[in-house]
């Protein structure tokens, strides 16, 4: 957890330009924010979706340990190099669900702290749109 220290000067600018009322209306919950633009382009919700999540790690094996643990609760796993990130390995870890922020939301924490255990990076996730 990284902290901030906002200065007098810093605060005056900051209420001056509205921050706290402008982040309030903003959607700043990336799953929200896919499942709004699912839904703006057609995307049938009540459906299952298959949704691929992106989990980097710097090492082979901690690609495996978390392959091997989320494929015994369901999900598919693939692990392979990364493309764009050439020191890391890519776990694509997929699922067919039904795309509600509550469950990504849950997964997302899930993959976040695993991630971060074994010193990796959860890049979040996506689907198709369904008719």
């Amino acid at each position: 957890m990284k902290l901030y220290f906002i200065s007098p000067a810093d605060k005056e600018l900051i209420d001056a330009f509205n921050f706290y009322e402008v982040m309030e209306n903003f959607p700043i919950d990336p799953d929200e924010r896919v499942i709004e633009i699912l839904d703006s382009v057609g995307s049938d919700l009540s459906k299952k979706h298959r949704v691929d999540f992106y989990l980097y790690f710097p090492s082979i094996l901690s690609a495996f340990i978390v392959a091997f643990l989320l494929a015994e609760i369901g999900f598919e796993v693939d692990v392979n190099p990364s493309a764009g990130r050439k020191t890391e390995w890519l776990c694509l870890v997929t699922i067919n669900i039904v795309p509600e922020e509550e469950t990504l939301h849950q997964i997302r924490e899930h993959f976040e702290i695993i991630t971060e255990m074994l010193d990796g990076n959860y890049d979040g996730w996506e689907t198709m749109v369904m008719d």
